[in-house]
């Protein structure tokens, strides 16, 4: 899964245990993901990702 899509999946609400489960993949590559996205989206927590993804559509 790319990082975009476990985005997308955080801003809905999905916690990281439901987004691994649902994408079949492990907690640490989620937690992985959400982490480079933050870092490229200049945010460190996922309450500030709702609003960016808002501005960018």
């Amino acid at each position: 899964p790319g990082e975009l899509r476990v985005v997308q999946l955080a801003a809905e609400g999905h916690s990281n245990r439901d987004i691994a489960q649902q994408l079949y993949v492990t907690l640490k590559t989620i937690e992985g993901h959400l982490s480079r996205a933050y870092g490229k989206l200049g945010i460190c927590s996922r309450s500030q990702l709702l609003p960016i993804l808002k501005t960018e559509a």
